[in-house]
C-alpha cells in the first residue's frame, strides 16, 4: 500500500463519514482503518506511511481509536517481549541522566533571563541615553540649532522659581504656630 491508496483511504473513509451508509456504512470504514493499523503494527507499510500514519496519530483523535482497537485485536498475535527487564533497563539508559536535565534547564532559564533584561523598557532608556550623551560630547546636535549661542542677559527680576520658593516657604511659615 503506498501512500496514494493511504490517502485515498483515508479520504474514501472521510466520504463514508459524510454519506453515512451509502458506502457500506460505519462498520466498513472501521475496517478499513483497522486494516491501515494491523499493516502499520505488523510493519508492513513502507516509510512514507508509516510518518503519514504516526502523524494522524499525533493529529487525529479517531486516529488514535481505530490504532487502539487495532493493536487490542492484535495482542496475542503478536510476539512477546524478550527480557522484559533488560529492554527496560536499555530504555532507561537512553534518557538523559537528571544532572543533564538540569543543566539544559539551566541554561534554557539563563538566555531566557538575558533575553528578559534586553526586552526591559529600562534597559532600552539606559542604552539611549547613553548614545545621546556620546553624541553631545561630540557636538552632533549644536549645528541643529543655529542663533542659540548669544547669552540671554540677566534680569533685574528674580527668577520664577525663586519667586514661588518664597510664597511657598511664607505660606509655610504662616502655618507653624
Amino acid at each position: 500500500m503506498n501512500e496514494r491508496e493511504l490517502h485515498k483511504d483515508k479520504d474514501r473513509v472521510e466520504d463514508k463519514d459524510r454519506d453515512g451508509d451509502r458506502y457500506g456504512g460505519k462498520a466498513d470504514r472501521i475496517m478499513d482503518q483497522q486494516c491501515i493499523w494491523d499493516k502499520y503494527i505488523l510493519g508492513e507499510l513502507d516509510e512514507q506511511q508509516t510518518k503519514h500514519a504516526e502523524s494522524l496519530l499525533v493529529h487525529d483523535l479517531c486516529a488514535l481509536e481505530a490504532y487502539m482497537t487495532a493493536l487490542s485485536s492484535l495482542e496475542e498475535t503478536l510476539p512477546e517481549l524478550q527480557e522484559e527487564d533488560a529492554f527496560i533497563e536499555a530504555l532507561m539508559l537512553k534518557l538523559p541522566a537528571p544532572s543533564e536535565v538540569q543543566q539544559a534547564k539551566g541554561e534554557v532559564e539563563r538566555q531566557a533571563s538575558k533575553r528578559r533584561i534586553r526586552e526591559h523598557p529600562l534597559f532600552n532608556y539606559v542604552i539611549a541615553a547613553s548614545i545621546t550623551l556620546f553624541l553631545l560630547s561630540f557636538g552632533v546636535f549644536d549645528s541643529m540649532t543655529p542663533g542659540t549661542h548669544h547669552v540671554v542677559p540677566p534680569s533685574s527680576e528674580p527668577p520664577l522659581s525663586k519667586r514661588i520658593m518664597d510664597k511657598t516657604s511664607d505660606w509655610i511659615d504662616q502655618l507653624k504656630p
